[in-house]
């Protein structure tokens, strides 16, 4: 019967690691959600920084012309820093959230069981290298 109590406790391991492991990955998925999500907003400060230059580029092409322009420099100016702050902001986010993420992958993902050896399961990243 030592086999199948050997076996039994191996399953054992076997189960709580693939549980650890499926927890983990659900972690990964909402630290990729929340990264997608980043460069989502990150994309939309981008687009509205460039009506807003494309703005003020009009507003310089009219002065330049001699022609009138009713936009009140200013404000652009002032707009277009609140978005380079936002931008800047969210990049810093996204940082943190990459390099939180790809720390807590390399220092979680091998599970070592007090029971030895034979209890071991571990995951390598390929592309550490890289």
């Amino acid at each position: 019967m030592g086999f199948l109590d050997n076996l039994d406790a191996n399953l054992e391991d076997i189960k709580d690691n693939l549980e650890y492991i499926s927890k983990k990955l659900l972690s990964e998925s909402k630290d990729i959600k929340q990264a997608a999500k980043l460069k989502y907003e990150i994309f939309n400060e981008n687009r509205i920084l460039s009506e807003l230059y494309e703005k003020l580029g009009v507003h310089s092409y009219k002065l330049i012309k001699k022609e009138n322009s009713d936009l009140v420099v200013d404000e652009i100016i002032e707009e277009i820093d609140k978005h380079r702050a936002r931008i800047s902001s969210l990049e810093m986010g996204l940082d943190l959230n990459v390099n939180t993420n790809n720390d807590s992958v390399e220092n979680n993902i091998s599970l070592i069981d007090d029971k030895g050896e034979d209890s071991i399961i571990i995951i390598e990243d390929e592309d550490e290298g890289k």
